[in-house]
């Protein structure tokens, strides 16, 4: 990976200069619409309680240390720390318990009576990002799944969609709007849902997503940390992110949050995921 960035000689420094200008553009953007600071405006944005935000930042170490205990070192290659490492204890798992998209469905459809009840209702196609929603004028959820992901990833992004499916059909019988209740809420109740199935398929498998939470709350320490203090060292400031993150990393340098598409072009998308998985979380400790 090392060999493929210098042989396209990626234009760090300049990329890193222009970032830098997008954060004190948003910045500014938050404060022009009289909002204190950036969190404000993202707190707002999502519905989240500003309560619950302090006490994610309070705990966050904690938080750390809860994900980090259910990870196992076996499960992790060689390049797993390093600037451009695939650090993913999902594709590292010995055995996976699917073959393919099909039994997932089949899976979660035998251990929900909602997805068993409206399945016909469900349309499942490829696209070049998952996510999932409900068409009013045809009467149908759309759950859409990236393409470019390979089968464990796919898979567990299909059992969070379908997670979202069931907390949809469940306020629309208890007559609420999801949209009107927030990201943050709505996050939170399908994360609820999504481990309740990943513990009842496997432990080991359940295990492993503590190891996307981290890659979460990773973006999202690196993105207050940015906003916070833009003109700094962002490879570094990325490195200690991580490290802060993951146990026995001891970065110094990383230049790869350029191509985290999330950071670079929707900042801040992933903080009502990050807050729903603390109180997941939070409920553990």
């Amino acid at each position: 990976r090392n060999d493929v960035w210098n042989k396209l000689k990626v234009p760090y420094e300049n990329i890193e200069k222009s970032f830098i200008g997008l954060v004190n553009q948003g910045n500014k953007s938050c404060l022009s619409n009289e909002f204190k600071t950036f969190i404000d405006y993202y707190l707002e944005l999502y519905k989240i309680p500003k309560s619950i935000y302090k006490n994610f930042i309070k705990n966050f170490d904690q938080t750390i240390e809860t994900c980090n205990s259910y990870l196992s070192a076996d499960n992790t290659t060689n390049d797993f720390y390093t600037e451009f490492g695939n650090y993913c204890y999902l594709c590292n798992l010995k055995e996976f318990p699917f073959t393919d998209l099909n039994e997932v469905k089949h899976y979660i459809s035998g251990n929900s009576k909602i997805i068993d009840k409206y399945k016909f209702k469900i349309d499942i196609v490829f696209d070049n990002s998952s996510q999932s929603g409900y068409i009013k004028e045809t009467d149908r959820f759309v759950v859409k799944i990236n393409k470019n992901k390979n089968l464990r990833h796919q898979s567990i992004d299909l059992i969070h969609e379908l997670s979202h499916v069931i907390h949809r059909i469940k306020c629309y019988q208890k007559s609420i709007l999801p949209e009107e209740k927030g990201l943050y809420f709505n996050e939170l109740e399908t994360t609820k849902i999504e481990s309740k199935l990943l513990k009842n398929i496997s432990l080991l498998l359940y295990n492993s997503i503590f190891g996307e939470f981290l890659k979460v709350f990773h973006r999202v320490l690196f993105e207050l940390e940015v906003y916070s203090k833009p003109n700094q060292n962002l490879a570094t400031a990325y490195a200690l992110t991580f490290n802060k993150c993951f146990k026995n990393s001891n970065q110094i340098s990383n230049r790869s949050f350029i191509l985290d598409e999330a950071i670079i072009r929707n900042p801040f998308s992933t903080l009502p995921h990050a807050i729903a998985q603390y109180k997941i979380i939070n409920q553990l400790i």
